[in-house]
């Protein structure tokens, strides 16, 4: 989880990751439903590497929403995939 931000009115610092894909969605348990997939643990990546009020999209994503919002492209190191954006 991201440090908070000494910035925020609120204290509240949000990171986040998206992807897109193909998920498997079954009942869960009394709360809700199970969803599995790799568009999920992508998604999860994503979200551990990206910096406070920061948001990273899987590569697919991006060109999904490309020309809808502004993008710049980024990469992870250490055996962790590679592109994407922010």
């Amino acid at each position: 989880m991201p440090p908070s931000d000494p910035d925020a009115a609120d204290g509240v610092a949000l990171a986040m990751g998206v992807a897109t894909g193909e998920v498997l969605a079954g009942p869960g348990d009394a709360e809700g439903i199970h969803v599995t997939g790799a568009p999920l643990r992508f998604a999860t990546m994503l979200a551990q590497h990206a910096g406070v009020h920061e948001v990273l999209l899987a590569p697919d994503t991006e060109r999904l929403v490309r020309g809808a919002t502004t993008t710049e492209p980024v990469s992870f190191d250490g055996g962790e995939p590679t592109g994407g954006a922010r």
